[in-house]
């Protein structure tokens, strides 16, 4: 069926920090949090063994984006990674649905990709039918699209690898697939320095 996607826009971030400001944490509790989550995010930036860390896995995907790129996530595992982990700089540079919908990452990458906007997806194995579907699309309309995929095993052998192949796929035409080893029985450490997700948490029972 048809996909529908949304991508934010100056607007709605600006509501959504309003909403923020309103119902969110207050300051004095944003900062042990952050405490937190860097205890889980720091070491795992620098980890060099494989299969990756997933904190490992987000910030070479972030040092493979662009600038002026986007990193789409779908919700489940890699989502909350990217969600809680990522080095966010820019506006709009990541994107993670609080919905569970198949194939949205991908469809959100391959929207931003027709716009002009590079862009990285980042989902988890196995890839579902939709997602497959989008990847097909994009291939049908030669739209460059990377694609980077958690999964038990992959061609990566050294951490380095990871981003060299990810650095590769951004700049290579077409719809380009890195299965990368990560390690998401630590999902676990960052739920505990975190709290329990709230969207889509079935998706995270098997972590």
């Amino acid at each position: 069926g048809d996909i529908l996607v949304f991508l934010p826009g100056e607007r709605e971030i600006r509501d959504a920090a309003d909403t923020l400001r309103r119902h969110g944490m207050r300051h004095a509790e944003i900062l042990p949090l952050y405490a937190r989550l860097s205890a889980v995010a720091q070491p795992g930036y620098a980890d060099d063994r494989v299969p990756l860390h997933p904190a490992r896995a987000v910030a070479d995907v972030r040092a493979a984006s662009p600038t002026g790129g986007v990193v789409v996530a779908d919700p489940g595992v890699a989502g909350l990674w990217v969600a809680r982990t990522f080095p966010t700089t820019a506006p709009g540079s990541v994107v993670v649905p609080a919905i569970a919908t198949p194939g949205i990452a991908a469809a959100l990458g391959l929207v931003a990709a027709l716009r002009g906007i590079p862009a990285i997806a980042v989902t988890t194995e196995p890839l579902d039918p939709t997602t497959l579907g989008v990847l097909e699309l994009a291939t049908e309309l030669g739209t460059a699209l990377a694609i980077d995929v958690w999964g038990a095993g992959g061609p990566v052998r050294r951490a380095e690898e990871h981003l060299e192949q990810l650095k590769a796929a951004v700049s290579e035409p077409g719809v380009t697939i890195v299965d990368v080893p990560v390690d998401t029985s630590l999902t676990r450490k960052l739920v505990d320095a975190a709290g329990p997700v709230v969207a889509w948490s079935g998706l995270l029972r098997s972590a």
